[in-house]
Order: structure tokens, then sequence, then C-alpha cells
């Protein structure tokens, strides 16, 4: 018996030791893991081994390493991994050739058991000759619709004479400022590309992912030299359409329409109440979205939703933030409720909580459609010291109630707005939104570095939520005027074709994409005109 419970005490030990986890309890771990030595450490010649040891700073996901490593170039050479505590032996399954320089690269995929990967790729680069090479290729990838890097982008670097049906002999990965870089390169005629290499088999399948160029096609090198590829921009056009995921009732009346993403109320047209003999039945229409919940919209039928019958729904005119229109609903019948219609009347929010002009009206959104006259004969509105017991220019439609300004809102004087709550049955008051005035808006002229007769400069400007947006065409300059003060981002491009849309190139046959330029975070000051550069990466 002594000698069995010491055998069960081994296995319990070796079972517990299979795999290394981290200790649990304290603070969260946020500290991305490390690549604290390799043996041979990169930069190693007369490289006669077929085995690469890496070290860690602490334990990490083992699946997570075998799909960032790669091996580079191809030499034809496969490998095995041996995994110790915190470290792993890479073993080549034959030597690499006499006089080769070929690379070990780790991508920021690689995490520890808290899923923290680390920021930047690593790279050891050695030798099986006395020397090794140092060439070098760098470059950047943005993404265009924001100007941020993004780490763990990937390029794939090709080495004359190219044949794109094959692996690439290089691949890396963007790091957290967006740059990649190719070291430890032989003489050589060499094109590179960015990929969004789906199924990681370093290779572009053309009908399934998405590839683009750099402004330089070609980089070529002699021994030790340095290059750079410029900057590439990233466009990721979101292509997928939004789907009606599910019709719920919280009333007789009273719809949640929800979406498998975020989606833009004001682009909806109609909503359409068929029975279920596809038949119309009655009108609906939104109400408002929880500031939170993009993908729901809350709506009403004018019409009781019957228990025992079963309805259907059609919009039209819906999209998603980037234009793609809902896809066909089918399918998607629901019955009706009788649960009579106990939802609170009650403020939601400002629709342009950010501010308004000084001739546009202030919108109050409810959350459902107002019919009780005390809601409008109970508005008071505070203007400065003057109280009002009426305001007369007001209008509601639906669920929202447009206050008006008498004239314009006046200058210099604050407003404060009470609604009667038919809840608590008393006032509640609610700050109105910034009001911008003339001399409350400010100005950008924006300057190309770069000019020519025969050709636009397209110009796009939104503001931080993107309320606000202005697009212009200039040749050498333009100057856009009565901007609320607010932060904003610009992007510009060369039309060279003069399409009207800017072009991000293509890899094969090569199309240098168009000039783009892009500057986020722009302060505009109310009184006073921004300067804006534009000038060209190359």
């Amino acid at each position: 018996m002594r000698n069995y419970y010491l055998l069960s005490v081994i296995i319990l030990v070796i079972a517990g030791c299979a795999r290394p986890t981290s200790p649990t309890g304290g603070p969260p771990d946020k500290t991305p893991p490390e690549i604290v030595k390799t043996v041979p450490a990169s930069g190693t010649t007369q490289f006669k081994k077929r085995v690469i040891e890496f070290h860690f700073s602490e334990y990490v996901e083992r699946s997570t390493f075998s799909r960032s490593l790669s091996l580079a170039p191809n030499l034809g050479i496969n490998y095995k991994l041996d995994w110790g505590r915190k470290s792993v032996k890479v073993i080549l399954d034959k030597k690499p050739p006499d006089s080769t320089t070929f690379i070990l690269s780790v991508g920021t995929n690689l995490s520890d058991m808290h899923g923290n990967k680390i920021g930047n790729p690593t790279k050891v680069a050695l030798s099986t000759g006395p020397e090794i090479d140092d060439g070098k290729i760098v470059g950047q990838v943005l993404k265009a619709e924001t100007g941020e890097s993004e780490p763990g982008m990937k390029v794939l670097l090709y080495k004359t004479p190219i044949d794109l049906s094959e692996q690439a002999e290089y691949t890396t990965e963007t790091d957290t400022g967006g740059y990649v870089a190719f070291p430890h390169l032989g003489p050589g005629t060499y094109k590179a590309f960015w990929l969004n290499d789906r199924n990681r088999n370093r290779k572009w399948e053309s009908d399934q992912e998405r590839a683009q160029p750099f402004p330089t096609e070609f980089v070529t090198l002699s021994a030790d030299q340095s290059d750079s590829l410029g900057t590439l921009y990233v466009q990721s056009p979101d292509t997928s359409r939004p789907k009606l995921m599910g019709v719920g009732l919280f009333t007789r009346h009273r719809l949640r329409l929800r979406f498998s993403e975020s989606v833009q109320l004001d682009s909806l047209r109609e909503i359409r109440l068929l029975d279920s003999t596809m038949n119309e039945y009655g009108q609906v229409f939104p109400l408002y979205q929880p500031s939170d919940e993009l993908y729901v919209i809350f709506a009403h039928s004018v019409q009781p939703l019957n228990p025992q019958d079963t309805y259907h729904v059609r919009m039209e005119g819906l999209t998603d933030p980037a234009g793609n229109a809902l896809m066909p609903i089918e399918n998607q019948s629901f019955t009706g409720s009788t649960q009579e219609d106990t939802v609170d009347q009650r403020f939601m929010k400002f629709e342009s909580s950010s501010g308004i002009y000084y001739d546009q009206p202030m919108i109050v959104t409810y959350t459902k459609p107002i019919r009780e006259s005390v809601i409008r004969d109970s508005l008071r509105i505070i203007e400065g010291q003057t109280r009002h017991k009426t305001w007369e220019k007001i209008d509601i439609k639906r669920n929202r109630m447009y206050i008006y300004p008498d004239t314009l809102w006046k200058k210099g004087v604050s407003y404060q707005i009470k609604t009667w709550d038919p809840v608590y049955q008393q006032y509640s008051e609610i700050d109105p939104p910034p009001i911008w005035h003339p001399e409350n808006l400010g100005s950008i002229q924006v300057t190309a570095s770069e000019t020519s007769d025969s050709l636009q400069h397209r110009l796009v400007l939104e503001s931080s939520e993107k309320r606000i947006t202005r697009k212009e065409t200039f040749t050498d300059s333009t100057t856009i005027e009565k901007l609320p003060p607010m932060r904003y981002r610009v992007r510009v491009f060369k039309d060279l074709n003069n399409d009207g849309k800017w072009n991000n190139g293509r890899v094969e046959p090569f199309r240098k994409p168009e000039p783009y330029f892009i500057r986020s975070n722009i302060p505009i000051q109310p009184g006073f005109t921004s300067d804006l550069q534009v000038k060209f990466p190359h």
C-alpha cells in the first residue's frame, strides 16, 4: 500500500508538470512575453547545427508560437518543436546549405497564458558561412481610414525571378508602429506587398485574399545596402452586409429589431409590416437606437400586434456605417403579444449632444410617441434670466420634439430646458447642447506641397464623431470655413486618373497607388484658421 501511495503521488506530480500554467490570483497580468535569449544568438556565423533554442520571460501559449514561427528563405527545410518549461527547441530536419543566411521569425501573435501578445516581431538571423548577409529593406503599413498602425499585418517579399504562384521567400509582420523590416538580405532585386493572408500559407490566393502594393514595385540591393519601400495605406473596405437577426416584442406596439452589426438609423427610409398572407398590415416607424447598442433599433407599430397572428417586417434603405445595404429579410416571422404598452414616457437624449449651429433646432428624443399634451405644454425654457412659460416654436414628430429658436439662438445667453416627467410627476432639468455662434467657429486652410494644373486633389474632412463631413476638390489650396471647435481628420489624395476616388494600386500587373495623405486629431480654434500642409510620403 505504501508503494502504491508513493506511485500515485509521483503520477500526480508528473501530470501536473506536463503542461505548465501560470499561477492564479493577484492583479491581472498585462505584461506581454519577451524572448529573452536565443541559442545561438542572432548574427551567428558558421552555424553547422540543426537546433535553435528560444527562451521566454514567462510561460507562453505554445500553439501561438507554432503559428507565429516561420523560416526564410524557403529552403525546403521542415522542423519540429521540443518544448521545455519556458523554452522551445526548433529542430531542423536537415542542415541548411553552405554559405547561406537564413532567418527564423516569430510574429506578433505569440502570447502568454493570459493572451498578452508581444508587440514587435523577433528575427534570428544565422549564417552557415563566414559572413552574414546584411542588406535591409524597410517600409510602413498604415490603415487608410484612420492613419493608425496595427501590429501583425503581413508583408510578403519575393526575390527575382518572381513567381507569385509560389510561396514568398520572406515574410514579416508590422510592429506596433506599423513598420516592417527585412534584414539580412543578400544582393538582388526584390518585390514586396501587403497581403491579407487568411490561410497563412505565405502565398497570395488572388481569388479569395486581398493584396496591395507599396509605392515602389522593385527594390534592388547591393551588398550590405539598405532601402525603403515607402508607406502603404491599407484600405480594408467593409463589404459584409448587415442582417436582421431577430424581432422581439416588448408590447403589442413596441418592437426591438436586432441586427448582426451596427446600422445607421438615419439611412432607414421605411419599415413595412406584413401579415401572414404577406399583405400590408400597418405602419411602423423607428423610435431610437440605444447609444451602447447601435445594432438595435426600437420601433413602434401604429396597429396593435395581436397574439394570435403572425407578422413579417420589411425595411428599405437601411445600411451599416460603411454603406452596405441590409440583406433581404427571409424567414423572420414573429407572433404578436398580449402585453399592453406600459413603457414609461421619458426623455432619452438630445440628437446633437455635441452641439448645434445657432439657427438649428434642439431635437429631444423620447422613449415612445409623444401623445400627451403635457409634454409639450409643460416645456419650460429659461433664456438667460427670462423664464418662458410657453415656447411657440415647437414641432412634435412621433417621439421627437423639435425646439426651434425664436429667430436665432441668442449670442452670449445661456439656455436651460425643463421638461415634465410623467412618471415622477415633476420637472426634470436637461442640459441643452452647446450652441455654435459665428464667433465660435473656425476654419482650416489645406495647402498641397506638390501641385499640378492638370491634377486635382480630393479632400474629405470629418469630425471625430463623423457628424460633420466636408468634401472639397482643389488644385493647390482650399479653405474650409464655419467649423465648430472640435477635432477633425483630413484625408487627401491625388486623383491621377480623375475618377473621383482613391485607387490603392494593384500588385499584378503593377499599378502604383495614388499619392495619399491623412492627418488626425486636428484642432479647430474659435475665430482662428488652422494651417495644414499636405506632403505625400514617398
